[in-house]
């Protein structure tokens, strides 16, 4: 990109900012921000009153480190902590809304109340993690439940978290909005992102 995406400018606030306020909307108690070399220009641009005031920051100072680094890192950051379950959102997806957390939180929701009542095991529906979906698509933030930190913590470097959300059962969560699957790598996914922003 050449620049730190979290810093990329939406209707004037970043895109860090607008991805906090969703989850903290949606229904996240909790917010760790994992940050790497661009720590210090990102902590100045984000003051405390403009995060949710629970936030945390955490630093992974490892170049060139696999995504799952800072996975682990943020979950690490969240060991004093007592949760059910835990969001996972990547800076890439500036458009979801509270809304598709909120999408989330009720399908756990719903899920372990299924459990809880089946009468036996075979019955029983509850899933480890839910995916938002649009028009058969995966798309972010993830939601994991609580016991998914130990395997995913336990993970070497050469693995990634795919390799532990794969062998969970799993429930897929429809959403209308297509921009949980938009990902921002480039300028010109930024560009076409903020025309999207700007037009809705």
């Amino acid at each position: 990109m050449g620049r730190p995406k979290a810093l990329l400018d939406f209707g004037g606030r970043s895109a860090l900012a607008r991805i906090a306020e969703a989850g903290a909307l949606g229904g996240a108690e909790a917010l760790v921000i994992v940050v790497g070399p661009h720590e210090k220009e990102i902590r100045e641009a984000h003051p405390a009153e403009a995060l949710p005031p629970d936030a945390r920051w955490a630093v992974n100072d490892v170049p060139g480190s696999e995504q799952l680094a800072s996975l682990q890192l943020g979950l690490r950051t969240l060991a004093d902590l007592e949760f059910d379950g835990f969001f996972l959102h990547p800076v890439d997806y500036p458009l979801v809304t509270a809304d598709d957390y909120r999408c989330l939180t009720q399908a756990a929701a719903e899920s372990a109340t299924d459990a809880e009542s089946a009468t036996d095991a075979e019955s029983a529906t509850d899933a480890d993690v839910f995916f938002l979906s649009h028009n058969g698509r995966r798309g972010h933030p993830v939601l994991c439940r609580a016991q998914l930190a130990t395997p995913l913590l336990a993970l070497g470097p050469e693995a990634t978290a795919r390799d532990v959300l794969r062998a969970c059962p799993a429930a897929y969560v429809t959403t209308s909005n297509d921009g949980v699957l938009e990902d921002m790598d480039t300028p010109e996914d930024y560009a076409r992102l903020l025309k999207r922003f700007q037009a809705q």
